[in-house]
């Protein structure tokens, strides 16, 4: 075997052409007479092992560790991040385990597997895209006792904001019982309305117990007791990093061989799309709202009206700067972060810009594993211990105030703690990937066939402290200038206007919630120009002030004047001062009306924030209680039945 002094100086492994050894204290370059040397070590390493039946793990070890699949169901990503690191830290307890995407099962072998689901709930508690087609097989198409050998558990991951909080994963949990597979673990449930990473660690650790106890993992591990096979499981479960790291010059990094990224990002690239406008839409008010126009260049990309875009942004520069000289790295150095598969969380190899530009979420809540973590890093004790109470598990509500509602990212915490000495391994590993951000699109399809369009606010606020808290895509679009590139792409909803053009339809929204009800009175007046004969149509907007930021005014002027719309309704919650006007005040002063219309077949269209959903829920509730003699519950029901034959639809965001 390699001799131990060499073996722990360096990590050895094969790369380019250009080959690098890495040294504990850092990356440097071999010579050619180095090169030669490396590798004739190396060979030597690998003959030894092949020699040692322990080293290697052993055979029957092997064959014997227990393989575990975990499926993902993402859409913002935190799903996939949840199932990574069951990955990792599944390695290090002795399972043999494998992520894949749920668009990516096979139903042939899911019967004789031992499988994790972890899957997020979109939208009014729908599927992820990557899920859809699993659900509805799962939901609709697997006939009895086909999982019957399938052992399980499910950790679905929701907002309780929402009606239908964790449906799917609540779906997922009954579906494969019912089939004949065999629940291992009871359902967890993530609330992102509290603290999802907290609820998922609860479920996590109960989980690494009741997997050992259920496969009797330590039975399997004593299968093997040499000297160097101990040390090399101890290793493993004291590894602190999974993925190696080079850093390297860009020159010596064309020599590596790229690698594979582990991330749906990657396996299912984005499109080009250009700007071909970018407007203010506000007046006479400090904050902006941006709207802004795609061309979507690509052959065969198209939308329809209601559907979402999602825009992948790239990071502030000054946050990107910021963040290198925090940590003492040059920018302009590239890396090879990799796994012994040659694997990666993102391309490899790429500079250390890109990656803090383009790849890692630098603006997202620090975990409370990342901040016990940044704890250890701690020179000074008095930021250790408070470190120490911010990431604590028995009282939640230091890191629920410091983190959450203090709007914090790792940029806050490395100023406000500056003794802790953090390395760039140790940021690349712990970051989560940056993810795009979903938009509806507030252009009708039949009107602007090459183009969607984005109506947002740019989040840009000034904290009590005086710390200033900027959102990542909108503060990215708003400085988009037309002709400028971007990563997006489209995603289909249901939230679509009836195929029938006379039947009448009820929109409501706020805000920015106007957006997809822009795009439906776009649709609806190009259909009326070709001569479609429309319905009776009622527009409910309500926004602060009609002289802030009433957006889109000379166009719901112009829809109502050409009778697009045939009722308007407008809610301005802060015109006058004495009295605050909501939308679901327009919806309960107008019930005659909007009942009469629900009688006639119409559809509603509900948009803004969770908050305002339920209130313009409630107030359609009262609208059948005062006009069709209805009890509270009768009424519900009403409502109820409307959303699950799809006249009642939401886009509502928490």
């Amino acid at each position: 075997m390699l001799p131990h002094s060499l073996a722990q100086f360096f990590h050895l492994r094969p790369a380019g052409p250009g080959a690098l050894l890495t040294a504990a204290t850092g990356a440097v370059g071999l010579s050619l007479v180095a090169l030669v040397y490396y590798r004739r070590i190396k060979e030597a390493f690998s003959n030894s092992n092949e020699s040692d039946s322990c080293s290697e793990a052993s055979t029957d070890q092997t064959a014997e560790q227990v393989r575990i699949d975990v499926y993902f169901g993402s859409q913002t990503g935190t799903a996939e991040e949840f199932a990574l690191s069951l990955q990792k830290e599944g390695k290090m307890n002795g399972f043999d385990v494998k992520v894949i995407d749920l668009q990516s099962y096979d139903a042939d072998t899911l019967d004789s597997s031992n499988s994790i689901f972890v899957t997020a709930t979109y939208g009014e508690g729908d599927p992820t895209d990557n899920a859809k087609e699993f659900v509805d097989w799962l939901v609709h198409k697997a006939e009895a006792d086909s999982l019957k050998g399938m052992q399980y558990a499910v950790f679905g991951l929701g907002n309780s904001q929402y009606e239908n909080y964790n449906t799917v994963g609540k779906t997922i949990d009954s579906h494969c019982e019912r089939l004949g597979a065999t629940r291992i673990m009871d359902l967890g449930l993530g609330d992102d309305d509290k603290d999802i990473q907290q609820d998922f660690d609860e479920w996590k650790e109960k989980l690494w117990k009741t997997l050992h106890s259920h496969f009797d993992i330590d039975r399997v591990k004593e299968k093997c007791n040499t000297v160097d096979t101990e040390i090399s499981r101890k290793d493993l479960r004291d590894k602190e990093h999974k993925y190696r790291l080079d850093v390297v010059s860009e020159r010596s990094a064309l020599e590596f061989e790229p690698s594979t990224s582990v991330h749906s990002l990657d396996t299912n690239p984005m499109v080009n799309m250009t700007v071909t406008c970018n407007n203010e839409l506000n007046k006479c008010t400090d904050r902006s709202c941006r709207h802004i126009e795609l061309d979507l260049n690509s052959p065969g990309i198209s939308y329809e009206t209601g559907d979402h875009v999602a825009i992948l942004p790239d990071n502030d520069r000054d946050d990107v700067e910021e963040l290198a000289k925090l940590l003492g790295v040059n920018l302009n150095s590239w890396i090879y972060l990799v796994d012994d598969d040659l694997s990666s969380p993102f391309p490899c190899p790429c500079s250390i810009q890109k990656a803090f530009t383009n790849y890692l979420d630098i603006n997202g809540m620090p975990k409370r594993s990342f901040i016990e973590h940044l704890s250890t890093k701690a020179i000074d004790p008095n930021e250790k211990r408070r470190l120490e109470m911010i990431a604590g598990r028995d009282d939640t509500s230091d890191y629920q105030q410091y983190v959450c509602e203090g709007r914090r990212n790792v940029l806050d915490l490395l100023r406000e703690f500056p003794s802790v000495k953090l390395s760039l391994h140790d940021l690349l590993e712990s970051l989560p990937r940056l993810q795009p951000r979903f938009y509806s699109i507030s252009s009708g399809s039949n009107t602007h066939p090459e183009s969607a369009h984005v109506t947002a606010v740019v989040v840009d606020d000034v904290l009590p402290e005086g710390r200033r808290f900027k959102g990542v895509c909108t503060n990215f679009l708003k400085q988009m200038r037309v002709g400028d590139p971007l990563k997006a792409f489209i995603r289909k909803t249901t939230f679509k206007l009836p195929a029938d053009t006379r039947t009448p339809v009820i929109m409501i929204g706020a805000g920015t919630g106007l957006a997809p009800l822009r795009g439906m009175c776009q649709h609806l007046e190009t259909c009326r120009a070709r001569g479609e004969e429309l319905g009776h149509n009622v527009l409910i907007f309500g926004c602060r002030s009609s002289k802030q930021d009433y957006i889109y005014e000379d166009e719901i002027n112009g829809w109502y004047q050409n009778q697009t719309i045939s009722s308007l309704f407008l809610a301005f919650s802060r015109e006058d001062p004495r009295q605050k006007v909501y939308v679901q005040d327009r919806v309960s002063e107008n019930s005659e009306l909007l009942v009469d219309l629900i009688v006639q077949g119409a559809y509603i269209y509900v948009c803004g924030s969770t908050s305002m959903a339920k209130e313009v829920k409630r107030a359609f509730v009262s609208c059948f209680k005062d006009n069709k003699h209805m009890s509270t519950a009768e009424a519900e029901d009403m409502v109820h039945s409307l959303s699950k034959s799809g006249r009642y639809l939401q886009d509502v965001w928490s």
